[in-house]
């Protein structure tokens, strides 16, 4: 099935049998994470309870990985549930943000980033496959399924995000 963020899908950091995390193409701090399900959902409600369970399992433990190798002291964990809330792509997906004390000036300016990446381009495609290459050692996939960097294909340029 087809991810509604990228066609083709991401190469994943890690993933369970039901969510797989990626990193975010507009990223608001280094190792900005996306944690989403495998199967297409507007909102959070739309998930069964495992799905839920396994969806914040898998984002605790891309925080575990992530916070260390960025010598972040913290971590904003977000959802922006519906169109009110910010979200911008109509799939469910938790934003994963190592955060170091005076990243943002106000410790909430955070959510308005999101909102200014929201609006602006991907970042370049060698940027997020280098992020990408220096979280695989930090063995979030399982080491039976080794994945290849993400990559935009012959164009130079990640294609575009799809709904549900």
């Amino acid at each position: 099935p087809s991810h509604p963020f990228l066609s083709p899908p991401p190469s994943p950091l890690g993933r369970t049998n039901t969510q797989y995390a990626f990193v975010n193409l507009k990223p608001v701090v280094p190792g900005h994470v996306l944690v989403s399900p495998r199967r297409c959902s507007p909102r959070l409600a739309g998930l069964s309870p495992a799905e839920v369970t396994d969806l914040f399992s898998l984002a605790a433990r891309v925080g575990a990985a992530v916070e260390p190798h960025y010598r972040a002291s913290s971590l904003t964990l977000a959802v922006q549930d519906g169109p009110a809330a910010g979200q911008t792509v109509p799939h469910v997906h938790v934003h994963v943000l190592p955060r170091v004390g005076g990243d943002f000036p106000r410790n909430d300016d955070v959510y308005t980033e999101l909102e200014k990446a929201a609006n602006a381009p991907a970042g370049e495609v060698a940027v997020v496959e280098r992020e990408a290459q220096a979280l695989w050692p930090l063995g979030l996939l399982p080491p039976s399924r080794p994945t290849r960097p993400a990559h935009p294909g012959r164009t130079g340029r990640w294609p575009t995000r799809r709904p549900c």
